[in-house]
């Protein structure tokens, strides 16, 4: 094992994607984060107890934060990449300010910073 995360994107199986799909989906199974090759899941979201074994599962959410905590997982690399790209930003925008004229590389970075947080975050938050 590499040590490294999964390469992005992040998939929300089926049952994620909204309340309503996972209401009206019977195939008993909680839902899951799958990596970018789509044959393996990153992380897994809830489970059903094994009756009799209550006591053995640790404490859940209610579904609906499980589906938001699975949106803002599923979003990570989206997340991660974007903060990479801001900090490269961030770094031209300071030879622009030391050269003293950043006034148009100002513009155009603060455009592409705000492009990049938005779509990672809209990943993270919409439903």
């Amino acid at each position: 094992m590499s040590g490294e995360h999964t390469p992005g994107p992040w998939h929300l199986c089926h049952h994620l994607k909204s309340a309503e799909k996972d209401k009206s989906c019977s195939c008993g199974y909680r839902g899951g984060i799958w990596g970018s090759d789509e044959g393996h899941i990153v992380c897994e979201i809830g489970s059903y107890a094994v009756p009799g074994e209550e006591a053995l599962s640790p404490p859940r959410y209610d579904r609906p934060t499980e589906l938001a905590n699975a949106r803002l997982i599923a979003a990570a690399p989206d997340l991660y990449e974007a903060h990479d790209a801001i900090d490269g930003h961030c770094a031209m925008l300071l030879k622009a300010i030391a050269a003293g004229d950043p006034a148009a590389e100002l513009r155009l970075r603060v455009k592409d910073i705000q492009t990049l947080s938005r779509a990672a975050l809209s990943k993270a938050a919409t439903p």
